[in-house]
């Protein structure tokens, strides 16, 4: 992997790189890379409800 990973792995997760388990590689190579890892989880669920469900409660 690159210095940059294997920096951030040892700073964050005091491990190797080789080390980590697939979710903590995951996270250290957006953290190297400075690339967002969060979503928008409203709009995610929002995508899932049916038009009756898609009314916010303070709408009621």
């Amino acid at each position: 992997m690159n210095g940059k990973v294997d920096d951030v792995s040892e700073k964050h997760f005091h491990a190797a790189y080789e080390r980590l388990s697939e979710r903590e590689k995951h996270v250290a190579h957006h953290l190297a890379e400075r690339t967002h890892i969060s979503r928008n989880v409203l709009k995610d669920y929002s995508e899932q409800m049916t038009l009756g469900q898609s009314r916010r409660p303070q709408d009621i």
